[in-house]
């Protein structure tokens, strides 16, 4: 008997290679075979449930679930076709024939834009203008002649637009067709009226301050000095020159003697 080989075995045999390659073969086309088998067979099986599948009732109704959570709205559709036309409207009431807003001061007002001012007149504007519409004003047209504005009131050779009211003497004129016509003047004046009652006694006023006292008079050569003393304790001096009357008084008296003299 041989004797067993050492150590580890660095190649195989070619009888070994040979009964290997045999040996796969052999299992590779059994599988091959039973994989075939199996796969038949779950088809076979498939088909069968799905048949079964087919032929049983429909179920019960489920129960509805909860609402799902809102969706990304959706791409804008294309337009509709066009609708027929509606029925003709009635007729509305006839209008002023101009649309414009009511002017306002601090508003920009673009070229061309027409704005109503006063009392139903109507300007346009003849540039971008925040300016006041009026008779003297540089970027606004009057349009028409109609309306009123309330002018100031008259002086000496003042000139007036068509449909301008304005106040003389106590009337309200309008100048209108180049003709001013006075609206409302003022009446005659009315009788005096008959005295009224009595109204109440009034309450009383506050205490007045406290008069000036003389303190004291003293000479002074040819003058007086008074020295007073006033309600809020404040002292004074009042100084009255007496010259002029010393030298007349005594001029008279030296006449006086001249005349009565031996």
């Amino acid at each position: 008997m041989n004797a067993p080989r050492e150590g580890p075995r660095d190649a195989i045999s070619v009888a070994e290679v040979r009964i290997l390659r045999t040996l796969g073969t052999v299992l590779g086309e059994e599988l091959a075979t039973h994989v075939r088998t199996v796969g038949g067979q779950l088809e076979a099986l498939r088909t069968s449930l799905a048949e079964q599948l087919l032929a049983l009732p429909p179920g019960e109704k489920g129960l509805t679930g909860d609402p799902g959570q809102p969706g990304e709205p959706g791409a804008a559709g294309d337009p509709g076709q066009p609708g027929p036309p509606g029925e003709p409207g009635r007729d509305g009431l006839d209008g002023a024939g101009l649309a414009a807003r009511v002017w306002a001061p601090g508003q920009v007002h673009r070229e061309g834009a027409i704005v109503q001012a006063f009392i139903g007149q109507y300007w346009q504007a003849l540039a971008d203008t925040a300016e006041e519409p009026g008779p003297d004003a540089q970027t606004w047209s009057r349009v028409g002649t109609a309306g009123f504005r309330l002018a100031p009131a008259w002086v000496a050779g003042a000139t007036y637009a068509e449909g301008d009211l304005y106040v003389k003497d106590y009337g309200l004129f309008l100048h209108a067709g180049g003709v001013d016509q006075c609206l409302v003047g003022r009446g005659r004046a009315g009788e005096r009226g008959a005295q009224g009652p009595a109204g109440p006694v009034g309450k009383d006023g506050p205490p007045g301050r406290d008069a000036a006292t003389l303190q004291l008079i003293e000479a002074r050569g040819a003058a007086v000095a008074f020295l007073w003393k006033d309600g809020d304790g404040e002292l004074r001096t009042d100084l009255v020159d007496l010259s002029g009357l010393v030298d007349q008084v005594a001029r008279r008296v030296i006449a006086l003697l001249e005349e009565t003299a031996p």
